[in-house]
């Protein structure tokens, strides 16, 4: 899915909010931009890394909304506990659906989603350099720029 979010990587932006009501989940990212601050971070107890420029959100940011409605379920990970299964295809992108989705094929299995839901259901998720959300719906996501 081609979107204003795909002309920067993902672990530029970051989640501002996420608002989950009524069967819609409304996803404001805010994108990031390297400093040229060289910082030294501690990634375990006595071993840190030197020379990284830490990620800031400068006050004119780009915002972006991320809007799904007709959500069916909802799935948000920490970035780095998701994986993509294999045989599992993600399209490219910061938004992207899946194809050969585990996720569909787990709740079709295990759940009555199927069963009570009519229509085709898809797997989407947005990547974010905090979170993982994926979001299986009926409706394809929308994806648009705040104006400031």
């Amino acid at each position: 899915m081609n979107t204003p979010l795909d002309c920067t990587s993902a672990w530029l932006w970051f989640p501002e909010s996420a608002e989950y009501k009524d069967r819609e989940l409304r996803l404001i990212l805010v994108e990031g931009a390297v400093t040229n601050e060289l910082v030294e971070v501690e990634i375990l107890p006595g071993t840190t890394m030197k020379g990284l420029n830490p990620i800031a959100i400068p006050a004119d940011a780009r915002r972006i909304l991320v809007h799904f409605e007709d959500v069916k379920f909802l799935l948000v990970l920490d970035e780095v506990a998701h994986k993509i299964q294999p045989g599992e295809t993600r399209e490219n992108g910061v938004v992207a659906r899946h194809h050969s989705s585990e996720l569909l094929r787990w709740l079709a299995k295990s759940t009555k989603l199927f069963d009570v839901i009519p229509g085709v259901l898809f797997h989407y998720s947005v990547e974010t350099a905090e979170d993982f959300y994926h979001v299986v719906t009926r409706a394809h996501p929308t994806v648009s720029e705040i104006e400031a």
